[in-house]
């Protein structure tokens, strides 16, 4: 009867280590830690913090994507939809991090969207055209932010 015990302990004991040995091991390599958007694990999404126009280009923090496509900057209307396109750039399927998006015909808008496109397929930008918003849940995958 003891010795069940022991080995229910010793075997609890070595599970215990494997599991902090898997965790250690998955976490060496990273300089920070899993980002909002990998612990999310959705087809698709943006993180971008306000900031200012820097050599006429915007940095999106991350976003993820599960295939390929553009993140597409757009002015805010009024009614704060999105209006005109003023950049994009292509995507890589997964997690993109520091994308430089190129903006144009900027006149000191005070905030933009970024909104997510899948491709075609062909690899070119064509909007209005095949390369559609990505809608997640019903909703166009986008998100507003601030100049300074």
């Amino acid at each position: 009867m003891v010795e069940k015990k022991v080995i229910y302990i010793v075997t609890g004991v070595v599970v215990l280590a494997v599991v902090v040995a898997a965790v250690i091991f998955m976490t060496m390599g990273r300089d920070s830690p899993p980002s909002a958007i990998e612990d999310v694990m959705t087809p698709a999404s943006i993180a971008v913090t306000d900031q200012a126009v820097k050599d006429d280009a915007v940095t999106i923090d991350s976003l993820f994507l599960d295939k390929p496509g553009y993140i597409v900057i757009h002015k805010v209307t009024a009614e704060g939809a999105p209006g005109a396109v003023i950049g994009n750039s292509a995507l890589l399927t997964g997690l993109n991090e520091n994308v430089l998006v190129t903006i144009s015909d900027y006149s000191g808008e005070e905030e933009l969207i970024a909104m997510l496109h899948y491709d075609d397929g062909d690899g070119e930008y064509l909007f209005p055209g095949p390369d559609t918003p990505t809608i997640l849940n019903n909703k166009i995958v986008m998100i507003t932010f601030k100049l300074s």
